[in-house]
């Protein structure tokens, strides 16, 4: 089992997003939050603080923004793998392929009488024993 003691948490950006099983709620933007974590097998190189390599999660986070802005999605699973893939080959593209990836998708409004919290979705590219189940 990998230990990963280096890990950056991007927590609940919450995006306006057309997703919904139904035509009818996809037609009306719904407020999604997105949490990921960036998992690193070393200490990311950091011995100044403005020189140092680094991940912009400001950037991960237009990205995730950006390609929401361009779709729509009926199954809050679909949506969660996508938005997975494309940081991912994102990631991949900026020679980041040692990070590992954990992303959770919550539909806070999920429109089911008494649902509190909304409905999850995670996935990961950890190993299956690196994972924990845990709520952003």
């Amino acid at each position: 089992m990998t230990h990963y003691a280096h890990m950056i948490h991007v927590n609940r950006l919450q995006v306006a997003a057309h997703i919904g099983f139904y035509a009818s709620e996809r037609a009306k933007k719904q407020t999604v939050e997105i949490s990921f974590r960036l998992y690193f097998p070393e200490a990311p190189v950091c011995a100044t603080d403005d020189e140092a390599e680094f991940v912009d999660y400001g950037t991960l986070c237009k990205v995730l923004t950006d390609f929401i802005a361009s779709h729509q999605f009926n199954l809050v699973e679909f949506m969660g793998s996508e938005l997975f893939r494309h940081l991912r080959e994102y990631l991949d593209g900026r020679n980041c392929g040692y990070v590992k990836l954990w992303l959770c998708l919550n539909k806070i409004a999920a429109p089911v009488p008494g649902l509190l919290g909304g409905a999850s979705f995670s996935v990961s590219d950890l190993a299956a024993e690196d994972t924990v189940a845990i709520h952003a």
